[in-house]
């Protein structure tokens, strides 16, 4: 994931910059059960009517498709990219980046996931040694076969922690591992538009700010037309925690589409996970300006709905201690099988997404801060941020104070209507950032104070 144009000042806060997030839902069936839309009829929407945009009939189903993920093959993988004889998969061409590259086609071909063009999975970004991988499992129905699910991940990490292997565990090794088998999972039990799969090059510095990097690239010189692409999925960061305890999966971007939206809201995780949606454009306006966050904005410029699947980053983003032993097996697990069950549903569903534009920030982004903040503080089951990661009592001063904060701008608009003033998503925007940059790596705590 890019920092954005300002790294050396505030990579942070762009990094950790998405956990203003909507209530948490627990499944409490049944773990393994899961929703499944490959029969829906009929629907409601949210508002009572029937036949609406992006409205499904969704059922649980016991016996869930996300049965058909290999799970060793999901844990060996994500092992595998991020040893040490990969070297941090390298960056730029270098022999370790060919070595995962051979890995991910191996697994694509087992699959029987077939590649997009003649010339082979490879597409070469001109000028550079950057290479993306990409596939494509076809779909069941021949009237939906130009309408694309893409789902993709980056491959290629930082290589190098100062001057040691940096291993991404989870930046990005579990994500491409999951990438892979919920691809193969869709190869065994094809839904019914077609999945595109890519593995992007390039995403980190130095290319991660041009026109280089890999999606970009792919965007700009597509192998598949982007007329032919209804939704992007990007997954960046997978099977860690914000902090010790937190078991939380960030979804943003459904804004993007009403389609993403209703599948996003309809789609409960199994018990173990909880998933927080909201809308990218909450997070992505810092005090130095707009910035994106990873790989969806490619797509996002190009009026193609997206949706960003990520865990944030926390205290071993971008150090060697980001290794497979720090992944949480049980998390990646779960967060795998969310994404596909969601993944099928969009590839499923009885219209396309298409393009919805940037709603403002509102009402819904407040109560996302809310709830993230009263988890972080320990004002739940889960644990505090401040026993976890030993943050001094000025930094829980602060979170409190951003907590109170943004709960009297819910009382007020409880109270009077109306909505959000530019000071009050100016606190929106400040809690949030202060309790990335807390959970981050990147800077010291009296620096977060300064938000």
């Amino acid at each position: 994931m890019y920092h954005g144009f300002f790294i050396k000042l505030l990579p942070c806060i762009l990094i950790c910059f998405f956990t203003a997030c909507n209530t948490g839902r627990i499944r409490k069936d049944t773990l393994g059960s899961h929703i499944d839309v490959s029969d829906a009829n009929t629907c409601e929407s949210t508002d009572g009517t029937h036949g609406s945009t992006g409205c499904f009939d969704l059922a649980i189903n016991e016996q869930s498709m996300a049965s058909a993920l290999d799970e060793t093959a999901l844990f060996e993988t994500a092992q595998v990219l991020s040893s040490d004889e990969l070297r941090g998969r390298g960056n730029r061409g270098r022999s370790s980046a060919k070595k995962a590259r051979a890995i991910i086609i191996n697994r694509l071909q087992s699959c029987g996931i077939q590649p997009v063009t003649d010339a082979g999975y490879e597409q070469t970004v001109s000028g550079t040694k950057c290479i993306n991988v990409i596939g494509r499992v076809p779909g069941k129905d021949p009237a939906l076969q130009n309408q694309h699910i893409m789902l993709s991940a980056h491959y290629n990490p930082v290589g190098s922690c100062k001057g040691q292997i940096c291993k991404t565990g989870s930046h990005n090794a579990s994500a491409v591992a999951a990438v892979m088998e919920i691809s193969c999972a869709a190869a065994k039990h094809p839904a019914k538009r077609p999945l595109l799969v890519a593995l992007w090059d390039c995403e980190e510095p130095p290319r991660g700010n041009t026109k280089k990097k890999g999606s970009e690239y792919f965007a700009a010189h597509p192998t598949v037309s982007l007329e032919n692409i209804s939704a992007s999925i990007v997954l960046d960061r997978f099977g860690s925690e914000m902090w010790p305890g937190f078991n939380g999966l960030f979804v943003l971007g459904t804004e993007s589409s009403d389609v993403l939206r209703s599948v996003v809201d309809r789609l409960e995780p199994e018990e173990g996970l909880n998933v927080y949606s909201f809308g990218l454009h909450a997070v992505e306006q810092t005090m130095f300006g707009h910035t994106s966050l990873s790989d969806y904005n490619a797509f996002r410029d190009r009026q193609i709905p997206i949706i960003f699947v990520s865990d944030d980053t926390n205290k071993t983003s971008r150090r060697r201690t980001d290794s497979w032993d720090q992944i949480s097996q049980d998390k990646l697990l779960f967060e795998t099988r969310y994404v596909f069950d969601m993944t099928r549903n969009i590839m499923n569903s009885e219209e396309a997404p298409t393009w919805q534009g940037h709603p403002h920030l509102g009402k819904h982004e407040l109560e996302s801060v809310i709830e993230v903040s009263k988890i972080a503080l320990g004002k739940t089951d889960t644990p505090a941020v401040a026993e976890t990661i030993e943050l001094s009592p000025i930094s829980t001063f602060h979170l409190e104070s951003d907590f109170k904060r943004l709960k009297k701008i819910r009382s007020r608009l409880d109270r009077s209507g109306g909505g959000l003033t530019k000071s009050d998503i100016v606190s929106i925007r400040k809690g949030t950032q202060r309790l990335m940059c807390l959970t981050g790596s990147d800077y010291q705590e009296n620096f977060c104070w300064l938000l």
